[in-house]
C-alpha cells in the first residue's frame, strides 16, 4: 500500500483571514450607517464624496481578510500556497470592484431620486 501524506490544513491562515475580515467588516458596516445617515442629511448628496470617505479602509480590510481566508481554504484542498493566492486575490478583487461599482450606481440613483428611487420590489 502507497502511503498518503496529507498537508497540514493553514488554521493560523484561516483565523487570521477571518478575524481580520470579521473584524474590518464590522468596523465598515458601522463607518456605513453613520455615513449615509450624513450623506443623506447634506443637499447635495455627491456619490463621489460618499465614495471617497473614510470608508475605503475597512472596505479594502474587509477584502484582504477574505482573500486570505479564502487563499487558506484553497490549500486545504492540496493547492500550492502561490496559486492559492492568486486564485484568491483575483477572485476577490473582482468582487471587491464589483461591489464598489454596483454602491457607487445605488447612490447615484438615491442623488437622483431620493431612497425612495430604489426598487427594491425588482428584486423578488
Amino acid at each position: 500500500m502507497i502511503p498518503f501524506d496529507a498537508p497540514q490544513a493553514p488554521i493560523i491562515q484561516l483565523i487570521i483571514g477571518f478575524v481580520i475580515g470579521g473584524g474590518c467588516g464590522a468596523l465598515f458596516a458601522k463607518m456605513f450607517r453613520d455615513a449615509v445617515k450624513t450623506w443623506l442629511a447634506t443637499e447635495e448628496r455627491d456619490p463621489n464624496v460618499f465614495l471617497r470617505s473614510p470608508l475605503r479602509f475597512p472596505y479594502v480590510g474587509t477584502a484582504l481578510g477574505a482573500c486570505v481566508f479564502l487563499a487558506a481554504t484553497l490549500q486545504t484542498f492540496t493547492i500550492p500556497a502561490k496559486w492559492a493566492f492568486t486564485m484568491a486575490g483575483v477572485v476577490t478583487m473582482g468582487g471587491a470592484i464589483a461591489v464598489w461599482w454596483q454602491l457607487g450606481v445605488i447612490l447615484r440613483q438615491v442623488q437622483r431620486g431620493g431612497v425612495g428611487a430604489i426598487d427594491l420590489g425588482s428584486l423578488r
